[in-house]
């Protein structure tokens, strides 16, 4: 009997002290919340005053320095441990504060101007307790940046309080019997911690447990030592939402568990008595009645715990009778009604409820009071101010022996963001659905598991030749659809290792056997929990068919190219030793016989030699032209600069005798064939210099302008133009626009010009109007040769 009395004397002390930690631990974060509460209200009445001060000093600009020194003095009486506020600039000087003396005050050197100058996406900072420099005693600085537009640091407006004044907020959460509360900037200075704040204020407890924790979770608790003092604690801890502070309460574990040792040796005490006493009667009546005793004590202590808990819960409670009559509200039930307590208590709960759902919700009521069934629903309630907003809501009866006709308890959960994030999903799943079977490109979604199709499109039915349901509960290997399955495998573990794959190439076979080039994007995506792969399968058979056919073709027209520029440099060749012959015979006959026959053949001669020297002109442009792809040169980087340079030398005579000029603006270091380029130059300025007006002296313009594929350069002339009608036949073999004449020339120089141009992936054209000049520009994508 007595180790049974030993086993169970442990048990219970196991259990009471589980028991208590657990209840400490509700009960410091019960604590701990309402201190978030207590501490936010502080900050927020000093971020109204920041806001006030931001109003008046718009892009760190203090036009009416006396007007916001008022506005700062009247917000002031209202906040007595307020201290100072002052507008200071980018150089850390104070503007102007409500302070005599502050303005000037240089604080560049401060904790928190650094803060603000140094991180760009600072906007509030508050300081550790420091000396202040405009007024005794210590004081905490709060501070907000005035940013310019690139995130530069305009200005700051900054509070200096009290430290007390969080002091006097966290008084009234302390703990007794060795409670400790603490307020900590998120790096683990502190603010403020009561008892002996003095002693702590500005002490960095970074390395604590508490710190440690908050850079884990914003929120919790935790059973250790308290590196203040070393005491073993529960404590809770919470970061603020909007601001860099952190409070922690904290009780002292051994005051927490002071009635578990108590109750423990009482137990211990009663074992050992029991063991001697078994039989002893009044023992077991002092059992008994203590046990009532702390059955007692602990209801009134669960009851207060639940009182404290219930009104700083974040979820709404009400109690109320059979009738639905409202009884009790905590302050988060009358915040989500958007109610005052006098309007809520003695009337109707459902009443709040928006009347499209309030008939369900009454019967819904009645039914769980009748015992029916179980009270809970969704709703939406219709706040005071008219706005919408949806809960769930679950009621229970108070007592279990009376059922709800001795009154209910009920819990009210706000789900606005819920319901209004599963409005989204349907929406975006109703267009991922539309998108998934109305889109040209077959689309399937299989398992990653066992790669079975579980959702296809018609178009990637029909792309195989397959109905949908013998594609359905299938999967691709079964039915054959890979006409590599090593791809798939590899496809398939890219996906799973990457998350997506896009534009992967292979043939899948048709019911019918015929295999197809396809090109095939995967995602992983997951449907009702599991993970599944998006496929999406676009047929390139006709697209790759028209490549080889495209490649075939342009591999002859590159053969045939050839052929021509081989015929037409043998052609022009050959012919340039007959035709020199025929032209030297010509001009021998010239010579010997000019005024020795009649006038006739005189006339006839000068054709003959005429027309062999134009044809010789012609042959020579012609090698010329053929050479321009045989003869062309490596591309290499130099300035274009020196070309022009070299093709002003090279047309001095020219320029000299039409008395021209050449404007060069600056030029760039271009990758092409520098001997093809200094050509292309030549042609076109020679060509101004040819073509110009008879009323003006020649003038030639040449500039670059760079694009984002290259470089467009421009000859420009004030010659006599071109009508747009002939600026696409220019270009061509031998077209000629004016009569031998007036102008001498074959008229290949500009085909020329556009074969080098074209050589280096360019285009040209002509910009003109007749009498006012042409400007031939040119585009050159380097390296493109």
């Amino acid at each position: 009997m007595i180790p049974c009395l030993a086993a169970l004397t442990v048990w219970q002390a196991v259990g009471s002290y589980r028991k208590d930690v657990a209840d400490t631990e509700r009960l410091v974060e019960a604590l701990a919340r309402v201190s978030e509460e207590h501490i936010a209200g502080v900050m927020r009445s000093f971020d109204q005053l920041l806001s006030e001060m931001e109003e008046a000093a718009p892009d760190g600009i203090l036009a009416d320095p006396q007007r916001a020194l008022t506005a700062i003095g009247n917000r002031a009486k209202f906040i007595p441990e307020l201290r100072s506020a002052a507008f200071i600039n980018d150089q850390g000087i104070m503007l102007a504060g409500n302070l005599p003396g502050m303005a000037g005050t240089n604080v560049h050197d401060r904790e928190y101007f650094r803060a603000l100058l140094e991180n760009p996406n600072l906007s509030i900072f508050i300081s550790a307790p420091l000396r202040s420099r405009v007024v005794t005693g210590t004081s905490i600085v709060i501070v907000r940046s005035i940013r310019k537009g690139g995130g530069q640091l305009a200005g700051a407006l900054a509070v200096a309080i009290d430290p007390k004044i969080f002091e006097d907020e966290l008084r009234s959460v302390l703990p007794g019997d060795g409670g400790r509360v603490t307020l900590l900037r998120d790096d683990g200075v502190i603010l403020a911690r009561l008892p002996d704040s003095d002693k702590w204020r500005g002490v960095s407890v970074a390395q604590g447990n508490v710190m440690v924790n908050v850079a884990k979770e914003g929120r919790g608790t935790l059973v250790g030592s308290s590196v203040t003092d070393g005491l073993d604690r529960v404590i809770a801890y919470r970061r603020l939402e909007n601001y860099p502070l952190v409070v922690a309460v904290g009780m002292s574990l051994s005051e927490a568990l002071s009635d578990w040792r108590r109750d423990v040796s009482l137990q211990g005490g009663a074992s050992l008595l029991l063991a001697l006493l078994t039989f002893g009667l009044s023992m077991v009546s002092d059992r008994r009645l203590a046990e009532r005793q702390r059955i007692q004590q602990a209801l009134a202590a669960s009851e207060a715990r639940y009182r404290m808990l219930t009104e700083h819960s974040p979820v709404g409670v009400f109690q109320a009778d059979p009738e639905g009559t409202c009884l009790y509200a905590n302050e988060r039930w009358l915040d989500l009604a958007g109610r005052s307590r006098d309007e809520m208590l003695g009337a109707k709960w459902c009443r709040v409820v928006h009347p499209d759902d309030r008939e369900a919700v009454a019967a819904l009521w009645q039914s769980h009071v009748s015992g029916q069934g179980e009270f809970l629903a969704e709703m939406r309630l219709m706040r005071g101010d008219g706005s919408i907003r949806w809960v769930r809501g679950h009621a229970a009866a108070l007592s279990d022996s009376e059922g709800p006709a001795g009154g209910l308890v009920g819990t009210i959960e706000d789900i606005t963001a819920a319901k209004e994030a599963e409005r989204r999903l349907l929406l975006s799943e109703e267009k991922f659905a539309k998108a998934f079977r109305a889109s040209p490109d077959a689309m399937v979604i299989s398992l990653a598991e066992d790669g079975r199709y579980i959702e296809l499109n018609d178009t990637f039915s029909s792309m195989l030749g397959y109905g949908r349901d013998e594609l359905m509960g299938h999967t691709a290997l079964e039915m054959g659809v890979w006409a590599l399955p090593e791809d798939r495998a590899a496809l398939v573990a890219a996906a799973r290792r990457d998350g997506q794959v896009v534009n992967f190439e292979t043939r899948l076979r048709r019911k019918n056997g015929e295999t197809f080039d396809t090109l095939i994007s995967v995602q992983e995506v997951v449907l009702d929990d599991q993970d599944c792969l998006l496929f999406i399968c676009r047929d390139i058979s006709e697209r790759k068919a028209m490549e080889a056919r495209g490649k075939e073709l342009l591999a002859r027209l590159d053969a045939s190219n050839k052929e021509l520029e081989q015929f037409a440099y043998v052609t022009s060749h050959d012919l340039q030793e007959p035709l020199r012959m025929i032209a030297g015979y010509a001009q021998l006959i010239e010579r010997r016989y000019r005024g020795r026959l009649d006038k006739d053949a005189d006339e006839f001669i000068a054709f003959l030699v005429d027309g062999a020297m134009r044809m010789q002109a012609m042959i020579r442009d012609l090698l010329e032209y053929s050479r321009v792809d045989r003869l062309s040169g490596q591309f290499t980087c130099f300035s274009m600069g020196d070309v022009l340079d070299d093709a002003r030398a090279n047309l001095g005579a020219a320029l000299a005798e039409a008395g021209g000029t050449i404007e060069v603006g600056p030029m760039p270091e271009v990758n092409a064939d520098r001997s093809q380029m200094l050509r292309l130059f030549q042609n076109l300025i020679g060509n101004a210099l040819k073509y110009r007006s008879a009323e003006r002296p020649p003038k030639v313009r040449v500039s670059a302008e760079q694009t984002a594929r290259g470089w467009v350069f421009s000859v420009a002339d004030n010659g006599i133009g071109i009508d747009p009608a002939y600026f696409d036949r220019i270009f061509l073999v031998f077209q000629r626009l004016h009569t031998r004449e007036h102008y001498d020339g074959t008229g290949i120089g500009l085909a020329i010009c556009k074969k080098i141009v074209e050589r280096h992936s360019g285009h040209i054209w002509v910009e003109s109007r007749p009498g006012e000049g042409c400007d031939f520009r040119f585009s050159l994508f380097e390296g493109q040769g």
